[in-house]
């Protein structure tokens, strides 16, 4: 069931009309592609978003783009005042939802001078539970850490929230993280989205009921949809309306499919690029397939669950491919797995099964058992005998498999974590020794032991990545912290003069815990000048007391 609404700023909750912004300060339409051009479209942007880069910082890196137009940079970004302005809509749609018992969020790439200058357009921020702006934590979206920073941060669950923006490369990663997605075209389009999803998911009542057939219907439907967000896929109202017919009786599987064919004819896709008919009939055929009783641990078995799931949507449907791949995986920083080659695929296939119909669990301790299974499923992943729908085929048949060995696996671990279970096989998969990154099945094992044993562990993608820069954000309770930060008091004045000494303390109220900052936020809090900070941060630095974060831009440090 949805519970909050996570809203980007500009361009959704207020305009963001640049090109207008620009037009207003004299500039003609030549002039505003260049200025645009070395600016909002180049790197630098997203690092002064971050809070990366200082004001100066940031001209110089534009102005460096295009040298000849350092003057008209400087007039453009000298004030952004104006740059984003109020939506009238926004403040009685929060009130709306609100009153309805929904949480309101912003989740916004927004730098600090748009922030502390761009007010009016904020005014919508009492209405608000809460949010981040991208410079206050270091992150941009795409980003899937922003997103797990800002779910940890509140103590949300991406299935039970709807996020919405303008951009649908950061809607797709919102999807694949569990969130649900709205593009945002306008008002009206937004309030018949949110319409459709207020009370949606009805399959966690069914997960809880003492009716078995019921409860694994509401399972294998809730695993199928969930599943579809390995390839950023989202479901239609339409099939949750047919899921629930299906569940309380009404239809079977067969008609559920005729029903979908019968939709799809008269409702056919807008343009290519929507797969909504995609997620659509292969969430009923993996529904069906999970709650079927038969299954044969063969080869044939796993080639036939990819032809169930796919026939009339890819041509390739349960044939193993004949050609190599490579996939760019956002947790290897664009890098890819080396797949099983196209010459091998049905030998190494069968070996691999052989080798696991051979295998004897007797004896073994539940570690161990979990060990084995991530690493024969992240093997069976790896050889990648689809050209596409390979890991939802994975996923299925490892299901039916792990049943067959006393697993009950009837919870929400694959419908709310199906990113992370692909990103926990990369990372199984994946070696670069030169920097230090060996394959492991870790992750895995931890998504294992959620979905197997019932256990709770966090699964955030973050922690997959390969750059170590998403490690777990912890921001503890200050209240908390206090007693800690008030032991540490002695050795700090021991160590430091009086006033450094209590410029840490301030700097520690203000950034507990692992919260990243950098010299602009320490001119701030202390009211420093940019050279006094710099030299306040080495000394801190040098003795121990902060320590330098990567993968955040040059210059950020957290305590240590």
């Amino acid at each position: 069931m949805i519970k909050s609404i996570v809203f980007d700023i500009g361009g959704v909750l207020a305009d963001f009309h640049v090109t207008d912004f620009l037009a207003a300060k004299g500039f003609d339409g030549p002039m505003i592609k260049r200025i645009l051009k070395a600016s909002i479209m180049t790197p630098y942007w997203g690092q002064f978003e971050r809070g990366e880069l200082t004001e100066e910082e940031a001209l110089a890196g534009f102005a460096g783009t295009d040298p000849e137009i350092t003057e008209e940079l400087a007039r453009a970004f000298s004030s952004v005042e104006g740059m984003l302005t109020p939506r009238d809509w926004v403040i009685p749609l929060l009130k709306e939802l609100k009153e309805a018992g929904y949480g309101v969020y912003y989740l916004s790439n927004y730098s600090r001078k748009a922030y502390n200058e761009c007010g009016e357009s904020l005014n919508f921020m009492p209405y608000m539970d809460g949010g981040i702006v991208s410079f206050r934590v270091g992150m941009t979206k795409p980003d899937p850490g922003m997103y797990e920073y800002f779910l940890k941060e509140y103590g949300l669950t991406a299935g039970e929230c709807v996020f919405v923006d303008d951009t649908p490369e950061n809607v797709d990663i919102a999807r694949r993280l569990g969130f649900d997605g709205i593009v945002f075209e306008n008002e009206g389009k937004l309030r018949e989205e949110l319409g459709r999803r207020m009370n949606r998911d009805p399959f966690r009542e069914y997960i809880r009921e003492s009716e078995p057939d019921r409860r694994d219907k509401g399972y294998a439907w809730h695993t199928a949809i969930g599943l579809q967000a390995v390839d950023g896929l989202q479901t239609s109202e339409y099939l949750l309306q047919t899921a629930v017919r299906n569940i309380e009786g009404e239809i079977s599987f067969e008609e559920t499919d005729a029903l979908l064919q019968a939709y799809y004819e008269e409702n056919p896709a807008r343009n290519a690029e929507d797969r909504t008919e995609e997620a659509d009939r292969v969430s009923a055929r993996i529904a069906a397939i999970l709650s079927e009783k038969a299954f044969s641990f063969t080869p044939n078995e796993y080639l036939s669950i990819h032809r169930k799931l796919f026939t009339g949507i890819y041509p390739h449907a349960g044939h193993i491919r004949d050609y190599n791949i490579t996939k760019k995986e956002w947790v290897l920083n664009g890098a890819t797995v080396l797949y099983g080659s196209a010459s091998e695929l049905k030998a190494t296939l069968e070996y691999d099964f052989s080798e696991e119909k051979k295998y004897s669990y007797r004896n073994l301790t539940m570690e161990e058992i979990i060990r084995h299974l991530a690493v024969f499923i992240s093997r069976l992943w790896q050889i990648h005998v689809f050209g596409e729908g390979n890991t939802r085929t994975t996923a299925v048949f490892f299901i039916k498999y792990v049943r067959t060995l006393g697993f009950d696996v009837t919870n929400e671990t694959f419908a709310e974590n199906a990113w992370y279970f692909r990103n926990s096989l990369v990372r199984a998969n994946y070696n670069d020794l030169k920097n230090g990154i060996h394959e492991t099945t870790e992750y895995l094992e931890l998504f294992l032991r959620n979905l197997l044993l019932g256990e709770k562990h966090p699964l955030h993608n973050r922690t997959l990545h390969i750059s170590g820069a998403w490690n777990e954000m912890k921001k503890p309770d200050i209240g908390q912290e206090k007693p800690d930060i008030e032991q540490k008091k002695p050795d700090i004045e021991r160590m430091l003069r009086p006033k450094t000494a209590d410029y840490v303390r301030r700097l520690q109220e203000a950034f507990p815990g692992q919260i990243i900052f950098g010299r602009t936020d320490v001119m701030r809090i202390l009211g420093l000048k940019s050279s006094r900070a710099s030299e306040l941060i080495k000394t801190l630095a040098d003795r121990g007391i902060i320590k330098p974060v990567s993968g955040h831009g040059k210059g950020k440090y957290r305590f240590a």
